[in-house]
């Protein structure tokens, strides 16, 4: 974790995790039947150019992923991949060529998604058919922790020709055009702040097996071996997993001075050096330092932390905001706590007490 203030508890909590082998997230599953009709999404189309050389003639790349009133989803990168981020329950995707699948009794829907904290689901659903005619099942999973994209294999009954069927109901509703509802082909349902990066329709086995695909894949990691909590506490001398990250001339030097607060309660305490930036930076940083995988391995998925900080409310810094700033998180990319959940200083000049809350946390560091 990465440049709050003074003095700091860091709480976690985490899962029990083992660990299985996954599918190559960069090439099509291993069992794909290339001599198949396959409609597919991908971020950057890279899926297109996992078809091998001379296979695949009808692998078509004619989804699209709607976004818009109760289907909203954003762009998002992780770890320099590409994908779109469910930002609402409903994931809904529009097939060019949707006339084909009212043929089709049973559709696999290939998706490549990737499996943090918050893609774990035990009720995922879909939705086919237009107003006046659909067809909603549920009880799908998602289930893999591994902090990486992996690949999960739904197979759906169409029996009814629900999916793609613009001409069961006449005239065609409004949303029904793709054969489906609010514009789309096919939706997922119960999917909020699931990360996809392919989607995939074709008849059933064109992947491969569920049961094959499916592995439940988490990182080992046995939480009951390592603490949850980590301090350092600087008046009372405590260092326990944790400790402030000294650096002189960089810009997170830090003061540590006595007799920091009102009269009846002087404390030890540290501060950013806050310098007039000669140096070529001002040294507005306070970094910190979990010691020995306190929390265990860093390769484990990323986790959500309180953080809480004891701090000098300070009247000569009235209006001065700070709190967490830079941290790693899923995927191994860089993100940044919101500015406005920082804490504010009201100028009290009493010793007090700030809380905060980061998802997505893995524990390496920054700086």
């Amino acid at each position: 974790m990465k440049r709050f203030g003074m003095a700091i508890t860091v709480m976690m909590l985490v899962a029990g995790l083992g660990y299985a082998q996954a599918l190559d997230t960069e090439s099509w599953p291993p069992d794909t039947d290339f001599s198949q009709e396959i409609h597919f999404w991908s971020a950057d189309d890279f899926l297109t150019d996992a078809i091998p050389a001379g296979k695949g003639g009808d692998f078509l790349p004619t989804l699209t992923i709607l976004s818009g009133g109760d289907q909203t989803n954003e762009d998002v990168e992780i770890g320099g991949v590409f994908a779109k981020r469910a930002t609402s329950n409903y994931f809904n995707v529009r097939d060019e060529g949707y006339w084909v699948w009212p043929d089709v009794p049973v559709i696999d829907v290939l998706v490549q998604y990737f499996a943090s904290a918050e893609s774990i689901k035990n009720d995922v659903g879909f939705l086919l058919g237009v107003l006046g005619n659909l067809h909603g099942i549920g009880g799908f999973t998602f289930e893999s922790l591994t902090d990486k994209f992996e690949w999960r294999l739904f197979r759906i009954d169409n029996s009814g020709g629900w999916a793609g069927n613009d001409m069961v109901v006449s005239p065609i509703p409004t949303g029904g055009e793709y054969g489906g509802v609010n514009g789309g082909t096919i939706r997922f349902e119960r999917v909020s702040n699931v990360i996809f990066r392919a989607v995939a329709f074709g008849p059933e086995g064109a992947f491969g097996e569920p049961e094959v695909i499916n592995a439940t894949h988490t990182v080992e990691f046995n939480p009951d071996l390592y603490p949850n909590v980590a301090e350092w506490d600087m008046d009372k001398g405590v260092t326990n997993g944790l400790n402030i990250y000294r650096d002189p001339g960089s810009d997170q030097e830090i003061v540590e001075s006595e007799n920091i607060g009102p009269a009846n309660d002087k404390r030890k305490a540290a501060r950013p050096a806050m310098d007039d930036g000669t140096g070529g930076a001002r040294d507005i940083y306070v970094n910190w330092e979990i010691l020995n995988e306190h929390f265990g391995p860093t390769s484990q998925p990323s986790t959500r932390v309180k953080l809480v900080a004891e701090y000098y409310d300070d009247p000569a810094l009235a209006g001065t905001v700070f709190g967490p700033e830079v941290y790693v998180t899923a995927g191994d990319a860089l993100a940044f706590y919101p500015g406005d959940k920082r804490t504010t200083l009201a100028g009290s000049g009493k010793w007090k007490e700030a809380v905060w809350y980061v998802k997505d946390v893995k524990f390496k560091g920054v700086n």
